[in-house]
This record gives structure tokens, sequence and C-alpha cells, in this order.
């Protein structure tokens, strides 16, 4: 393991409180922001690193590792902030920001798509769109007919490193590491990061099944429980310790290639579903049909599937795959019972359900699509367009069907849009009437935080911000 055992410096901070004990389904192989793919590494990683700017609660890019940019037409000057320092004492730099966005070009990393509007970056990368001009400041070009995305200097994905490199006990955030196991991190506050008040709270991740989580917080061996299971959200939700956070993701079930030509049973089965019973079922605060994107993203009511009776479908299919990732756990298990019955009362199919380790599970719905398959898009760009933009023809994560030329123009159009909310709506419209997904509904992130703590932030995107997390006397 790339991490066992390493200690860092020791912070300057007493330890006189209780570490802050969170679960991970994985210690993650490698704590490189640059090469995280998974949301347990993610997490950990938001403590270590910062970028730029952070996106707060109230989905606003507010300043970390920075001060502010100055936007001209195809160019932007970005200043770093006086005092934004590394874990280790040293000063943070233009020079890190610019040779950092240089890697992820050359590893390439996640989403590394996303620095191709830079000048040259497609084709001479050492005269890259870059440019160091002071120690605090850098300048980013962009091709004259692309447009920059301020998301680079929000994601935790393109994060700032020393010069450009990973180093393994030097970081930018509110915390460092102390020590890895194959069982446990454990951190402590940064002495260096700026923006952090006094306080020598610890966060321990400890390595735990998902099953065995909820048991943990009740038994207060766990402080947070980062996913509240379906089946006990209803009692749950009436407890202090409960909290509902409005997450920007598009869940979905998807109709796959066998059901491309069947335009009529889709829509019967867009129809006949029993949404308000599935809205019991997910214990849900909003109902299961309608698009997952808030409300406040586009203009007018909520677009929603209608159920009505649908009468005998003679030509229904008599048999049909259904696959779901076994990441989901308990709750997937008992949607896929759910729509088995639902299948078989509606329309006299059986539905044969499967459910695999999350990895499989993906190269399964992309290598050889069932007929029927749930799956989750979570965007990093926090926008209407940042989660519809995988629906886009020739995008390597459309797995929807969908190769319109119509829609390209629509989703072209909502991406430099200064008043997005109409086309997002006209977006939405446009992907429901197909009949090649059913949206889940709303998606709000559910967990429990033991009362003796307070401060932990989370945005739209699931990034978590610990950094004025603290204990308190309850």
């Amino acid at each position: 393991m790339a991490f066992a055992e390493t200690k860092a410096p020791v912070s300057q901070f007493s330890d006189n409180k209780k570490p802050f004990r969170i679960s991970l389904s994985e210690i993650p192989k490698s704590l490189d922001p640059h090469s995280l793919r998974t949301s347990s590494g993610q997490y950990v990683s938001q403590q270590l690193f910062r970028n730029f700017y952070r996106l707060n609660s109230k989905n606003e890019n507010v300043p970390e590792l920075g001060e502010s940019c100055k936007k001209m037409k195809s160019k932007w000057i970005c200043t770093v902030h006086k005092n934004a320092k590394w874990s280790d004492g040293t000063s943070i730099t233009a020079t890190d920001f610019v040779e950092s966005y240089k890697r992820i070009l050359s590893k390439p990393a996640p989403r590394s798509d996303l620095l191709l509007n830079m000048r040259n970056s497609k084709s001479d990368i050492k005269n890259i769109g870059l440019k160091v001009l002071s120690d605090k400041k850098f300048e980013i070009e962009w091709e004259k007919d692309q447009l920059g995305d301020e998301f680079i200097l929000m994601s935790p994905l393109f994060v700032p490193l020393p010069n450009g490199e990973f180093k393994k006990n030097v970081f930018s955030g509110p915390f460092q590491i102390d020590q890895i196991s194959t069982f446990k991190i454990e951190m402590s506050r940064n002495p260096h990061y700026f923006r952090q008040q006094t306080d020598s709270l610890k966060i321990h991740w400890l390595l735990m099944d998902e099953s065995l989580t909820a048991q943990a917080f009740e038994k207060k061996e766990l402080d947070f429980l980062r996913r509240v299971p379906t089946a006990l959200i209803g009692q749950m939700r009436s407890r202090p310790e409960f909290f509902d956070s409005p997450v920007l993701r598009m869940d979905a079930l998807f109709f796959g290639p066998s059901l491309k030509d069947d335009f009529k049973f889709r829509e019967a089965v867009t129809r006949g579903l029993d949404y308000s019973q599935m809205q019991i079922l997910f214990n849900s605060k909003t109902r299961p049909g309608c698009a997952g994107v808030p409300l406040d993203f586009y203009e007018g009511p909520e677009i929603c599937y209608e159920t009505q009776k649908i009468g005998t479908f003679a030509d229904a299919p008599k048999n049909l795959s259904y696959l779901y990732s076994s990441l989901g756990g308990e709750d997937h298990r008992r949607l896929a019972e759910w729509l088995q019955n639902q299948f078989q009362n509606l329309f006299q199919t059986k539905l044969q359900v499967r459910g695999f380790e999350n990895k499989i599970f993906l190269d399964k719905i992309k290598s050889a699509p069932p007929a029927l398959f749930r799956r989750g898009l979570s965007p990093e760009n926090p926008t209407c367009y940042g989660i519809l933009e995988s629906f886009q023809s020739g995008h390597p994560d459309n797995l929807s069907q969908i190769q319109s030329p119509e829609f390209d123009q629509i989703l072209a159009k909502l991406k430099v849009a200064k008043n997005p909310k109409k086309l997002c709506r006209e977006a939405l419209v446009y992907l429901l009437d197909q009949k090649l997904m059913i949206p889940t509904g709303r998606i709000y992130f559910s967990y429990m935080m033991q009362i003796n703590f307070e401060g932990l932030e989370l945005n739209l995107l699931n990034h978590m911000d610990l950094s004025k997390l603290k204990s308190v006397s309850k």
C-alpha cells in the first residue's frame, strides 16, 4: 500500500478533544488529488487540499488559496492569496498552479478535458496558454473561440501541488495526515492553513463495512453517518442528529439498447409505475418520476411523468434483465425487488435482477447494457449544464442512447447562457419526452452527526468541508 504508516510533523495545537470519527468503505491507495476517482478518497482529499476557490453550501465560489481573477476576453489574471502556505510552511505560489495544470494535462487526470480550452493545450503543450507573472500572479490564456470555465479554479480535481509534484506529507487544506494504515487515517489541523480557526480537533477515518455503520453510529463509535439507509430515514428524520442536504445529482432508471426501438413500451412503463409507492419506498422528500434538478435551476412548474392506468399491454416483453450496483446496499436491492413486482403486475413481464460490485456493474452497462439499469449522474460543475452534459452526443459517459443534434444545440446554448433557466427547462423536457429514462426525483443526501459536533458543511456537489468543524457541549 502506497501510504502505509506514514507520519507528518506534529501540529502546534494541543490535543485536548476526542477525534471526529467517520467511516470509509476503503482506505485510498493514494491521496494524489489528480488521480482520485472514488467518493471516499475525495472526502478525505478535500480536507487535505484546497483550490483557488471553494464552492459553499449556497452554490457560491468563495476565496480559498486565491484572492480574485481579473477576466478579460481570452485571458484571466489570477492572484494567489499572499498568506497561502503549504503545511510545511513554504509559500503557495503562482508556479504551483501553473505546473499543476501542466501535470493534469500530461497524466491525463480525471476530467483533464476541461483544461483543453487553454491555448495550445491540444497541439503544443510546451507553449500552452499558462504564464507565471509574479510569485503570486499567473495568467491563463484561452482559445479565442472558446470560453474558460471557473469550475477549474474550484474543483477538487484541479488543486495545486508544490511545483506540480505530489508530496505525500505536504498539504494546502485545513488538515494534515498524522498517520495512515490499512484500517485508519488520522488527521490533525494544519498549523499553516491561514483561514483556520485555532482548534485542536482531529479527524479519524475508520475502515468499516457499510452495513455496520448505522449500528456503529448508534453505539457512538462513529460521529458521522454519511449514508442513512433508506429504510431508516422515516424513523430518524425527527431526531436532532439527522440532516438532509440537497445534492445536484440525477439518479435514474435507464432503458438499454434492447428497448431502444420500443417507444410504446417505454412510454407505458413511465406512465404505469406507481410513483407515490416508489416515494414511500425511498422515504423521499420529492416524488420519483420528476426531473432530478433543483427547482430554482429551471423555469416553470416541476417537470414530471404523470401516472395513469394503462390497461392491458399485449406487446410487452416476456423477460427483461435489470442490473444495479451493490454499492447502493440494501436500498438498491429493495428497489429491484419492487420493480420486479411492478413489471409482473403491469405487464406480466418477468424482470430478472442482479446486483454487482460497482466496478463490474459499470463495465457491464458500458460493454453489454441490460434492458434496464439504475445509475446516478454526479456532475462536477454546479450548473444545469453540468448535470446534463453527459447526455451530449459522443460524450464518453453518455449511456442514455440519446444521439440528437437537436438536443446538442440546446445544450450548447445552455453552456454559455447568461440566464440559463429557460434553456434548462427546454433540455429537461426534451430528455423526458424521449422516454429513455425514469428519474428518481430530486436527491437529498441524508446523514447523521452526533449532537456534540457542529460546523460541517456540504455543498450541492456533495463536497465536504470540515474546516469549521468543532466540538460543542450539549
